[in-house]
């Protein structure tokens, strides 16, 4: 029994992740992050075959709005989001030492059955409600099969309670769209491309993004703030404002019998530290400019070979001003950002659906940081 619902968690957890999702609003609909082509995806032990194309999708998109029952549930919501992947049977492979194969669990596609679930998000003032609708497709017969509402849970806009980044992390699901209060210790900032920093290594923090730009000049790793701001699970906020904790008034007090490390210590633990990571982690070259112009799916499959190196890549514009933050996508594979510390590129000509050659670092496994946009 415990096998099977880890079994099926798992099942869960990967429809979540290569699903293609589109954002309907007023305005229409809005494709989102997905990989529309062929692939397999093996995930340590088990492997997931994905055979839903773009025209599956999009039939399937329809096939559901079409519905005269999701209409109706749909009719009056602020916003929703549809999310499209295959529908799974799950095979548990077993361990066999003479053939070299490890055990594992292979998950494999029911064909002609796609499965589609719907989020409706509406707003209630000092509350949001969030419904979600899943729906059954047999795409032969082009009809649905089966339709599953669930009631609609309001959650609090704002979460008075101040949260560590575990606790946020741990239940995100609690928190996600509500503004809360986390407090934790600073890392990574200005150390990767980005207005964002960690805390705790748990909680991504973006201090700059559609909603706000908040000053951290008086911030530096190390240091524990307190990060008011909207969040996303599963683990990121968008901080509307940060206070730095006084250190005088939290940091607990040293027991008398024990004794903070000495200048000497610390002086020689930082070189051992520096030894031992130069032993561990070489040093490998690799070269700060590729010349040739690659495809977004030919820079993602070769993540590893291209990180940290200044690429170029041509594909079509989605996302642009639909989404928090300065980026946009490219043929829904990789992620660019126009705006970060680096540079500030001008994209007021251009347009989703328009095709764009875009010059930038590149950091696996998906995002470029522009420094340079063309319209092709």
């Amino acid at each position: 029994m415990q096998k099977t619902k880890r079994l099926a968690l798992l099942c869960l957890l990967l429809l979540a992740s290569v699903g293609s999702a589109m954002v309907v609003q007023a305005t229409g609909i809005m494709p989102r992050f997905g990989n529309i082509e062929k692939a397999e995806i093996n995930i340590q032990s088990a492997s997931v075959t994905l055979l839903l194309t773009a025209e599956d999708r999009q039939k399937i998109m329809d096939i559901v709005l079409m519905s005269p029952q999701i209409q109706e549930l749909l009719e009056g919501a602020d916003n929703y989001t549809i999310e499209v992947s295959e529908v799974f049977d799950i095979n548990e492979v077993s361990f066999d030492v003479n053939e070299g194969v490890s055990g594992g669990v292979e998950l494999i596609p029911r064909e002609g059955v796609a499965q589609a679930i719907i989020t409706i998000n509406n707003d209630y003032g000092e509350e949001f409600g969030v419904q979600v609708i899943t729906v059954t497709v047999d795409l032969e017969k082009e009809e649905i099969t089966e339709t599953e509402v669930n009631p609609e849970i309001r959650k609090p806009k704002v979460i008075e309670d101040a949260l560590s980044p575990s606790e946020l992390v741990q239940n995100p699901s609690e928190y996600d769209g509500a503004v809360v209060t986390v407090s934790g210790k600073v890392s990574l900032l200005g150390e990767v491309f980005g207005y964002l920093f960690m805390l705790d290594e748990k909680v991504t923090v973006f201090y700059r993004h559609e909603e706000a730009d908040v000053d951290v000049s008086n911030i530096e790793n190390g240091d524990t703030v307190t990060v008011t701001g909207r969040f996303s699970s599963p683990d990121t906020v968008y901080a509307l404002k940060i206070d730095e904790v006084n250190p005088e008034t939290d940091v607990p007090e040293v027991e008398d019998d024990v004794q903070p490390p000495s200048e000497t210590d610390q002086d020689s633990s930082e070189y051992d530290d520096a030894a031992e990571s130069d032993e561990v982690n070489p040093e490998i070259p690799v070269p700060n400019v590729d010349e040739a112009v690659l495809s977004p799916s030919e820079l993602v499959q070769e993540a590893s070979n291209y990180d940290g190196v200044v690429v170029t890549v041509s594909g079509k514009v989605s996302l642009l001003g639909e989404v928090f933050g300065y980026l946009f996508m490219l043929d829904e594979t990789v992620t660019v950002f126009y705006v970060h510390e680096e540079a500030t590129v001008d994209v007021s000509n251009i347009e989703n659906g328009d095709t764009v050659t875009v010059t930038g670092r590149f950091a696996a496994p998906d995002t470029i940081y522009a420094t340079r946009i063309e319209k092709n």
